[in-house]
């Protein structure tokens, strides 16, 4: 069952894989034509395959964000606000959708210890939910932990646009583009 999953870009595409061998005995038979010997993966393995994944993603992309549904679609209100105020930044993030198997919705509750969706990863941190969010959000502080953090962002506020400078102490500052 190893890499029974794989995630494309923001969406979980399967929910469950099963691993198809050809049976031995029938090995003579053209292969169009063989009997097939189906192995299922226990549930215990898919959630465990899923954390691994999702753990690796978190660890691999600056920002990751599990939510209900997907940022051009939400399936709830706290996690459409995510979306938004993530949207708001304009800073690139991986995000989960947690109604598409059980086992990431209870999984990233399980790595994160906290019991509510949605949920924000930043350079491999748990940062908190929806209301946290909102809060850093007004306060300055969630364009301070990207600051930190070097990721490119753009300041809600004013549009403009801080990229981090490799060895430098401050960002450098992009004017918004006019139109």
């Amino acid at each position: 069952c190893s890499n029974m999953f794989r995630f494309t870009s923001r969406v979980l595409m399967r929910s469950a894989r099963v691993a198809v061998r050809p049976v031995a005995a029938m090995s003579s038979a053209p292969s169009f034509h063989r009997p097939q010997q189906v192995r299922f993966c226990s549930d215990e393995t898919v959630k465990q395959e899923i954390m691994d994944e999702m753990r690796l993603d978190i660890k691999n992309n600056q920002v990751c964000l599990f939510m209900k549904g997907e940022p051009e679609a939400p399936r709830c209100g706290f996690s459409s606000k995510a979306a938004e105020i993530m949207g708001a930044y304009g800073v690139p993030y991986t995000s989960y959708n947690v109604l598409a198997h059980p086992a990431v919705r209870e999984g990233v509750k399980e790595i994160s210890g906290w019991p509510t969706i949605p949920q924000l990863f930043v350079a491999g941190e748990f940062i908190g939910g929806c209301d946290l969010m909102i809060e850093m959000h007004e306060s300055g502080d969630l364009a301070a932990l990207f600051k930190d953090a070097g990721i490119a962002y753009r300041d809600p506020q004013t549009g403009i646009t801080h990229v981090p400078v490799q060895g430098a102490e401050d960002t450098e500052l992009k004017t918004p583009e006019t139109k």
